[in-house]
């Protein structure tokens, strides 16, 4: 009877330490930065990683105003899954003023990385893409040489800085630093076409 009891009561924390798991993979890191150019706080970026069936889900959520002359409203989704440090594939759509500029998609099959744009325009990748700029959005890339930009479809060097920081220089010669604190990403610091953007964790 004690032996019966004994593997019940087994059975009863193995079913609790499955739930614990399950629940712990199902809840999501999720950060939120305000957007800043020069003095002026002009948007917000939201980022996020959550585990479901050994595969991370990584999506980064941008949504600012700038007035350069014209008011420019640009929201941009990115949504990345990664599994065994690999993404698997990848969507990021940027809207401008509500006009789509740029749709892009990474699907890994048959050994490869399938690249398409808005205009159905297609490139192939054979490297690995261990992480993207939609993952510097959530954690330090720690031993990392290259990431891969969404945007423009490639792998780019990936530099690391004093204090924890890093930095990326994009092909039209933009460049951004990101900093980090106990692993996680706590601000950037982003030369764009738009000018100089602060992002800050809130």
């Amino acid at each position: 009877m004690k032996r019966f009891k004994k593997i019940g009561v087994q059975i009863v924390f193995g079913f609790m330490a499955l739930l614990f798991v399950s629940a712990s993979e199902m809840k999501p890191n999720e950060f939120t930065f305000k957007v800043y150019r020069g003095k002026n706080h002009i948007g917000k970026l939201s980022s996020s990683e959550f585990l479901e069936n050994n595969k991370t889900t990584y999506t980064l959520n941008y949504d600012v105003k700038i007035d350069v002359l014209v008011n420019i409203k640009i929201v941009e989704n990115i949504t990345s899954i990664f599994q065994d440090k690999k993404m698997l594939t990848s969507v990021q759509v940027r809207l401008i003023n509500g006009s789509t500029k740029v749709k892009n998609t990474v699907v890994w099959k048959d050994g490869m990385y399938t690249l398409k744009n808005k205009d159905n325009e297609i490139n192939y990748l054979k490297s690995n893409i261990g992480t993207s700029v939609s993952t510097l959005y959530i954690k330090e890339p720690v031993n990392m040489t290259t990431v891969y930009s969404e945007s423009y479809q490639k792998l780019i060097p990936l530099k690391k800085l004093p204090a924890n920081k890093y930095s990326i220089l994009l092909p039209d010669g933009n460049t951004s630093v990101y900093s980090y604190k106990n692993g996680l990403l706590v601000e950037v610091n982003s030369k764009t076409t738009w000018g100089n953007l602060k992002f800050v964790k809130e």
